[in-house]
């Protein structure tokens, strides 16, 4: 069984403390789910958790061994979707799926992928003409190509149309069901089972300095 753990964490964003005293447990089988209003930290939380951002402060382990410095388990084992998508705007959908294959050096089944999610119309598309939506299961496409147990996605649902959620559901519960864990956030609660956290009140006064600010 695999575990994340968060150890009295703090995260920043431009010099000030967004978030503190985070503590959690993640597991193999779970899905948890990230709430908090806008600009709360919750992106700067999963940068952290993604192993891209150090935290301010407190320790993140995967098996019992801290993330940072680099962690070399914890870097195979997890994959990230943040806001950034990583798709080639002028590659169509189907040279897109390819170029990832060869980053990943995997061989790909580009018709099972592309059912999968939703996208074989648009298969010969380039991907600037894809909707928001569109663009975003392009980029999810990529969880699909290795056996990635830790899935960390950032507002994966947002933008995409129901019949793409009801697809990503489906992968998501996969996932999960062979021992997967994923750790999102989202201001929709899509999955049942989520076990969900509000950062809500792991927000500190600087917090809300910035939220007036924006």
């Amino acid at each position: 069984m695999n575990s994340l753990r968060l150890v009295d964490l703090s995260v920043d964003y431009s010099d000030r403390i967004l978030l503190e005293g985070v503590n959690l447990d993640v597991t193999s089988g779970m899905f948890q789910l990230i709430t908090g209003s806008n600009g709360i930290g919750k992106t700067s939380l999963l940068r952290s958790l993604a192993g891209l951002s150090p935290p301010y402060k407190g320790e993140i382990f995967w098996n019992g061994k801290n993330i940072y410095p680099k962690n070399e388990e914890f870097v195979s084992s997890g994959c990230y979707l943040g806001h950034r998508l990583g798709i080639k705007m002028l590659f169509s959908v189907e040279e897109n799926l390819l170029w990832f294959s060869n980053i990943y050096d995997v061989k790909v089944n580009i018709d099972e992928i592309l059912y999968k999610i939703s996208l074989s119309k648009q298969r010969n598309i380039l991907a600037k003409d894809l909707s928001a939506g569109q663009k975003k299961l392009l980029a999810f496409s990529r969880f699909l190509l290795k056996k990635y147990k830790l899935w960390i996605l950032d507002e994966l649902f947002a933008s995409v149309d129901s019949k793409g959620v009801i697809k990503l559901i489906d992968i998501i519960k996969a996932h999960i069901n062979n021992g997967g864990m994923v750790v999102a956030t989202s201001h929709q609660n899509v999955y049942n089972d989520a076990c969900e956290l509000s950062v809500e009140k792991f927000k500190t006064s600087l917090t809300k300095d910035f939220l007036d600010y924006m």
